[in-house]
């Protein structure tokens, strides 16, 4: 009898060694589950603040770049007229400039000419960008004379940083 009492107690601790491990399976299972999603958003995250720090390193160069030009503020943009387009007549508009990073500021000019062969522009705009730092186009409106060939009335806006005096 001791053997067949031996035997039932054996089965019953199988029986019950397998729920439990089925039971920790699929506990298990949920779990993962779960936290397989909180893994993929935390992945998610990581690849943006990868992403954060990389434009972080960017613009630190950038700034070093900048703070490393002999001369940290842009060239006029009226002289930069003149030598282009000699006495043609334009208007031009400087609003306040913005705060941009830290001792930099970001300054732009607006500018319209009523009747300028676009020629010129495209040279004007060629040796804006060519300076350091450079005026860089942030908006370009064309309308061409019916008047003339390759004439037009341009209007336009520059921005450029320029290191805090």
């Amino acid at each position: 009898m001791n053997r067949d009492l031996l035997d039932r107690v054996l089965r019953v601790g199988a029986v019950l060694t397998m729920s439990a491990g089925i039971l920790f399976m699929l506990t298990t299972l949920r779990t993962l589950r779960r936290n397989s999603d909180k893994l993929q958003t935390h992945a998610k995250h990581m690849k943006v603040l990868l992403e954060l720090e990389q434009l972080s390193c960017d613009a630190n160069t950038a700034v070093h770049t900048f703070e490393q030009l002999p001369n940290p503020h842009p060239v006029p943009i009226r002289q930069l007229l003149r030598d282009v387009v000699g006495d043609q007549d334009y208007s031009a508009q400087a609003p306040p400039p913005k705060p941009m990073i830290k001792g930099w500021l970001v300054r732009q000019m607006d500018i319209s000419f009523t009747n300028i062969e676009l020629g010129q522009m495209a040279a004007f705009l060629e040796k804006a960008e060519a300076q350091r730092p450079p005026w860089r186009l942030v908006r370009y409106v064309v309308h061409s004379s019916s008047e003339a060939g390759g004439k037009g009335r341009v209007s336009f806006s520059l921005e450029a940083l320029d290191k805090v005096k």
